[in-house]
């Protein structure tokens, strides 16, 4: 598959989180929670030593929140800001009539529990601009 798309994307962000697992730092502390919002594989990185520094402040918590589909693949990888000053939550996904277009959309984490609604209005919305002129940066 292109290593543009969202899936390859989110396989290497995991690839990355699990190596960084791994090695075991004190630098990180990772913390596996409960389902939510019909997603099972539900976990936050923390970072101990900021938290130190901030008071025991925990703004720089990561949320994961993977949903995969029937054959284990990586369908959806939520990324959010649990404990920032406005919880986000941020998904990346193949728009699904040009799968060639990965979209990157943010919103409120109290928004969370419409997931699905959220990114199949997005998927729908852009689908609806009609035919579009794709440009892409040179290297």
């Amino acid at each position: 598959p292109s290593q543009s798309t969202a899936h390859v994307m989110n396989v290497r962000m995991l690839e990355r989180i699990e190596h960084d697992r791994q090695r075991d730092s004190p630098l990180l502390q990772f913390e596996s929670l409960d389902p939510e919002f019909g997603i099972g594989e539900h976990f936050q990185v923390r970072y101990p030593a900021i938290e130190a520094k901030s008071k025991g402040a925990k703004w720089s918590t990561t949320e994961y929140l993977i949903k995969r589909d029937g054959n284990r693949e990586v369908e959806y990888m939520f990324e959010c800001s649990p404990y920032a000053p406005s919880p986000a939550c941020g998904v990346k996904f193949n728009l699904s009539a040009r799968p060639e277009l990965v979209v990157d959309i943010r919103f409120g984490r109290d928004l969370m529990p419409n997931w699905q609604d959220i990114v199949q209005s997005v998927d729908a919305k852009i689908e609806s601009w009609g035919p579009t002129r794709i440009e892409t940066a040179k290297r």
